[in-house]
């Protein structure tokens, strides 16, 4: 949908459909666009699947760390937390003032971002041996880690040296203490235990992952009214999605969910994807089109066609 209406944005879409199958969006990003992330002057349908090319970077790596630390019988919690440390200096190291590119690689990357995902893992090693891990503090270690987290959300920006000096570090430190917090029964533990938290957290990334593509295909990066529009359209669409799509694929019922549903419904679905998946095809084909320039000066027809985009080698 945002391909047809924005040529831009096609043109993108098509690019960035195969690193984001293969789970290489980020790197892409970082070495192919090469565009600052959030001064972007096209915005991508398919820009924000790059955190989630590093969440399944991960999981092929992390089961492979897990394998070896417990056939060497080495405390977990020290190489993921002192792996992190190394990170976050090289992180802090690496930045430097109006470079895009460091910028983007660290913003982008697997390796700045396994930081937070080290610390993480760390974290769980730690309370596996001591669930006890704050006792009676768990309170105020929840307490000052929401603040430090509100103070970051509210004075730190992507294209700030701070952030990778320091920001990162300390909103995933802060993340890290408010987990562990919330592990402990207790009041933070009760305060994030309500239901509507509890409902949106179920539906978090779902709602990341459909507010994008609307964010685009409604242009709304200069309009409050769209943003609007567009954030009530993503909890509607993303709450069909999460009840009719994941949580009948989590209990495992997705057959016999399409067994009650009409038929007429299920056709009507369907052929209303083919036609919107053959109007953006047209589209496309319009818009490659458009880019091809015709020569009738001379006595024969000379066409220059656009050139073809290769991906670039992915970053090992």
């Amino acid at each position: 949908m945002s391909s047809f209406v924005h040529t831009d944005s096609a043109a993108d879409f098509c690019r960035d459909v195969l690193p984001s199958l293969f789970y290489v969006s980020n790197w892409w990003q970082v070495y192919e666009i090469n565009e600052p992330y959030f001064a972007a002057t096209v915005l991508p349908v398919l820009r924000h699947l790059w955190s989630l090319a590093v969440e399944e970077q991960w999981y092929v790596v992390w089961p492979i760390v897990v394998a070896w630390l417990l056939r060497r019988r080495v405390p977990g919690w020290l190489v993921c937390g002192g792996a992190a440390v190394v990170v976050m200096v090289f992180t802090a190291a690496w930045i430097r003032e109006g470079d895009a590119f460091r910028t983007n690689w660290l913003y982008l990357g697997t390796l700045s971002r396994s930081s937070g995902l080290l610390v993480g893992a760390a974290l769980a090693f730690w309370w596996f041996r001591r669930p006890a891990l704050l006792g009676s503090r768990s309170a105020v270690a929840g307490v000052a880690a929401v603040i430090g987290l509100v103070v970051l959300l509210g004075t730190q920006h992507v294209d700030s040296v701070v952030l990778y000096r320091g920001g990162l570090i300390a909103a995933t430190l802060a993340s890290a203490l408010l987990i562990a917090a919330v592990l402990h029964d207790g009041p933070v533990a009760r305060g994030f235990a309500v239901r509507p938290l509890v409902e949106i957290g179920r539906r978090s990334y779902g709602l990341y992952l459909w507010h994008w593509p609307l964010f685009v295909f409604f242009d709304a990066r200069d309009s409050v009214g769209r943003l609007a529009l567009v954030l009530a359209v993503t909890v509607v669409v993303n709450e069909i999605v999460y009840r009719f799509v994941e949580t009948p694929a989590r209990r495992g019922d997705v057959v016999s969910r399409l067994r009650r549903v009409d038929r007429r419904l299920i056709a009507g679905v369907a052929i209303a994807l083919l036609a919107i998946v053959g109007v953006s095809s047209v589209k496309l084909v319009s818009i490659e089109a458009r880019n091809i320039a015709v020569d009738t000066s001379g006595d024969e027809v000379a066409f220059e066609l656009p050139a073809v985009t290769t991906m670039a080698p992915v970053a090992s």
